[in-house]
């Protein structure tokens, strides 16, 4: 049951005054919308229902991973069998590469400046130590132009695990741009450990950042039985130990399903959640861009980024973590700076800009994806068992829904939501449901949305592509000293 609110036209988040003005318009270049994760276009839109059209057969798609719009409508997804396809606007192919033989991609691609789209592939190979089988993941960047020429493929820095499953970034350094990933890496300190380390790429192929963002102590990455060297890497996740003090293994979780359950919400995730994410933002009066990691594990680190686009330097602003608290989703990051993210004890928590703290929110269920900020500010939280609206740190409106695991799209008009039996809309503000469009098996890869206010959504190997608003045809001005004849039929 939803609660009905009265609208607020500039809301208070976080203890702080939102900025009324949004974002400017542009294309869902990255995952989420935007290099800062916040999942809205500032477009309008129609509710998603009857009319869409559908590409069925293109693929599985990991948890998470979702199309990206580039600014002349061009959509571009990858699955899981290793394939980046690219569609026009309205889903009639344009082309479609693979890469290497054995990778599969896990996390939506990411479209530069130029137009060229960067995707990670990530290989599975095991090694057999007595009785364990311990894993190696080797990641590779792909640089494509928009045509589907290969501009570049660098492997990541060989440090062991090299695991990197979340999305790509972008952040403009000195006026060049770099493509930041975050990978999992074995500690060679601590052992058994692994380390979170910030990787940076040049657009034209080569390393130029390889940061230590987060260490792991105690962690190791084991498989058990019963894999092959042909199963494909589909996350890393969490599997809690009971001990005191709690800590976190992590293991790798092969099946490319997930074993996903679209039927049951689980008191324990069915399928393990992406790991770990970045945001790039930068304050609206100017300065460095900032950088914003999460380990997915129990810290959140800020960092300036100066310097050249050769030579980039990160300089840590802030690094917020709680022991006893867990993280699951990757980072949004609101126009003033304050940092949100999900947790594994069903909680929303907020992080810097300064050393402010909110109490955390609660979340409805497990929050893999994101949070989505509105047209007015507010922040729309989905999980497993529903859909959240939060607003000064507080929980302001609720609905009950089918499971969903992944973000919301928000336009300047709509609120999108995959669930795992039906895409629906609600207002701009998601305190009212508008439309529900039946489907099966959604609610694991997020909607996105074009410039000219289509709407993207996956279920199962399907693409469903929503119809704009209709234009609006604006009256030409009259040139100065016109006269505006009538027409002769009198009309």
């Amino acid at each position: 049951m939803i609660r009905p609110l009265v609208r607020i036209a500039a809301a208070t988040m976080c203890g702080v005054i939102v900025q009324t003005t949004t974002p400017a318009s542009g294309a869902w270049e990255r995952f989420h919308g935007d290099a800062a994760n916040r999942g809205f276009a500032d477009v309008g839109t129609k509710p998603a229902a009857g009319g869409s059209l559908s590409v069925p057969g293109l693929g599985t798609f990991a948890l998470g991973a979702g199309p990206v719009i580039a600014p002349d409508g061009g959509v571009y997804l990858g699955t899981q069998e290793g394939k980046l396809i690219a569609l026009h606007a309205d889903g009639k192919p344009f082309w479609s590469r693979e890469v290497n033989q054995g990778e599969s991609i896990v996390a939506s691609p990411a479209i530069g400046a130029d137009g060229s789209v960067y995707v990670i592939g990530a290989k599975l190979k095991i090694t057999k130590i007595g009785a364990i089988k311990k894993t190696e993941i080797g990641s590779t960047l792909y640089a494509f132009n928009a045509t589907g020429g290969l501009l570049a493929r660098t492997p990541f820095p060989k440090q062991g695990l090299r695991a990197a499953t979340m999305p790509p970034n972008i952040v403009s350094v000195g006026g060049r741009e770099i493509i930041l990933a975050p990978a999992l890496y074995r500690s060679p300190n601590v052992k058994d450990g692994v380390d979170m380390r910030l990787i940076g790429f040049l657009t034209q192929g080569g390393v130029v950042l390889n940061k230590l963002a987060a260490p792991q102590p105690g962690v190791d990455v084991i498989t058990g039985g019963g894999l092959s060297a042909s199963d494909l890497l589909a996350a890393i996740c969490f599997q809690p130990i009971l001990t005191t003090p709690i800590s976190l293994s992590v293991y790798c979780a092969l099946k490319g399903e997930y074993n996903y359950n679209p039927k049951r919400v689980p008191a324990a995730p069915p399928f393990p959640p992406p790991f770990p994410g970045v945001a790039v933002f930068t304050f609206a009066g100017g300065g460095a861009p900032h950088v914003i990691v999460s380990d997915q594990r129990h810290t959140i680190v800020d960092f300036t980024v100066t310097g050249s686009g050769s030579k980039p330097r990160l300089t840590q602003v802030f690094r917020d973590g709680d022991p006893q608290r867990t993280l699951l989703s990757p980072p949004m990051v609101l126009p003033e700076g304050r940092t949100l993210a999900s947790t594994a004890d069903e909680q929303i928590i907020f992080s810097g800009p300064t050393s402010m703290k909110l109490a955390p929110v609660g979340s409805p269920g497990f929050v893999y994806g994101a949070p989505t900020r509105t047209v007015n500010g507010f922040a729309v939280a989905v999980g497993g068992s529903g859909l959240a609206v939060l607003n000064n740190g507080t929980v302001v409106s609720q609905a009950s829904l089918p499971p969903s695991y992944t973000s919301a799209a928000a336009s300047r008009t709509h609120v999108f939501v995959s669930t795992t039996d039906a895409f629906i809309t609600f207002d701009a503000d998601a305190q009212l449901k508008l439309q529900s469009f039946d489907w099966v098996g959604g609610g694991k890869s997020p909607p996105a949305i074009g410039p000219d206010g289509r709407v993207y959504a996956i279920a199962a190997d399907i693409l469903f592509i929503f119809p704009p608003p209709p234009k609006v045809s604006k009256p030409v001005p009259l040139a100065p000293g016109a006269v505006l004849q009538k027409d002769p039929g009198g009309q």
